[in-house]
């Protein structure tokens, strides 16, 4: 009776095998070349060659399984339908002892009326390998390259742009770098006649050796002030320029470090030339 039995299971299984092949994984193998705390990202294409829906379950195994994230745990295949899946994978500091993983899909497959089942599974082989010393090579001048290819950014100007019933606060910076950058501006301003503004512009993506015009819009009531004093603080990257001047329509200069005092002083010089020029004058005048 129970080598009846196990002809039976075996004849089933027979029968269930074939199916395993409706569904597929490809690549069949990945290679990784190890790079220290790198993030690598992989793609696979899990295809559905049966004429009717799967229900498809993920999963990875093995040493390096810790270190890839599936994006999704299962996924629900049409007829002959392929889907694609990118796998992200953090490496370590060090290189693992055990450098392969199996990133698997799974399906149920089985007569479900004499109620025999079983599960189907293909599998990726992922491989982490060390690097020759030709990719170690270019590894390292890749990040010379990229140490050296960086955005450099100067605040070449900050005005006022006056119209008709309103005014543009505008800063000009330069790209003098080797590649791209994206930028805005912050801007706290300070009026004459007491009213002040913080303004913000849009970004803007200034290419290397490009100057650009960085805008935000004044407030009507503070358009028509004949002076300004703005604290400027350019963005780009992880960066910042700072800037501090005072501005009059069109002309920028930059802030003086005292600069209260410093005009009282000009003051009092012109003073004393007019009272010495006046009392010079007034002696001549007194000996005719």
């Amino acid at each position: 009776m129970n080598g009846a039995k196990v002809f039976v299971l075996l004849v089933a299984l027979l029968l269930i095998i074939p199916s395993a092949k409706a569904i597929a994984i490809a690549p069949a193998t990945i290679d990784i070349v190890f790079e220290p705390n790198a993030h690598k990202e992989f793609e696979l294409h899990i295809i559905n060659n049966d004429a009717k829906p799967a229900e498809v379950t993920l999963y990875v195994k093995g040493g390096l399984s810790k270190y890839i994230s599936l994006p999704v745990q299962s996924l629900s295949l049409g007829p002959n339908q392929i889907q694609k899946i990118n796998i992200m994978m953090g490496l370590p500091e060090a290189m693992p002892a055990d450098n392969t993983a199996r990133v698997g899909a799974s399906v149920p497959v089985g007569d479900n009326g004499k109620g025999i089942s079983a599960i189907a599974a293909v599998e990726s082989i992922v491989t982490l390998r060390g690097a020759s010393s030709a990719q170690q090579s270019q590894t390292a001048k890749e990040k010379i390259r990229q140490e050296n290819s960086e955005a450099k950014l100067e605040l070449r100007g900050v005005t006022i742009s006056r119209h008709e019933n309103s005014a543009d606060l505008d800063i000009t910076v330069a790209n003098v770098g080797n590649t791209a950058t994206e930028a805005y501006a912050e801007a706290k301003l300070e009026t004459d006649i007491g009213g002040n503004s913080e303004l913000k512009t849009d970004s803007s993506v200034v290419l290397a050796g490009e100057s650009k015009v960085l805008t935000a819009n004044l407030q009507s009531a503070l358009a028509s002030a004949p002076t300004y004093r703005a604290d400027v603080v350019v963005y780009y990257g992880k960066n910042s320029i700072k800037k501090s001047v005072v501005i009059s329509g069109k002309s920028v200069t930059d802030v003086p470090q005292k600069f209260k005092i410093d005009y009282i002083i000009i003051a009092a010089i012109l003073f004393i030339f007019v009272a010495d020029l006046a009392f010079v004058l007034w002696r001549r005048a007194r000996n005719l």
